[in-house]
């Protein structure tokens, strides 16, 4: 019974210090997260003022359509 007793503890402490270390991971992956969804969403914003800004400039112009380089940018009646 002694010896089990010591198993037990030992183990114990084991998944003690492990089950610490995952925490510890989860909260670092909570933060990473969280800093890679701000990112996400900052760009998001950006993406969204410069079609504006496009949009509304071309509009002004009344152009439907532009040529930039090798690309070609149509306003789509939605």
């Amino acid at each position: 019974e002694m010896s089990l007793k010591g198993e037990l503890e030992t183990k114990s402490a084991g998944y003690v210090a492990v089950i610490t270390r995952l925490e510890a991971e989860m909260a670092k992956a909570d933060e990473i997260a969280k800093a890679y969804a701000a990112v996400a969403k900052s760009r998001k914003n950006a993406i969204k003022h410069m079609k504006d800004t496009l949009l509304y400039a071309m509009d002004s112009c009344g152009k439907k359509e532009m040529s930039a380089g090798d690309l070609t940018i149509k306003i789509k009646n939605n």
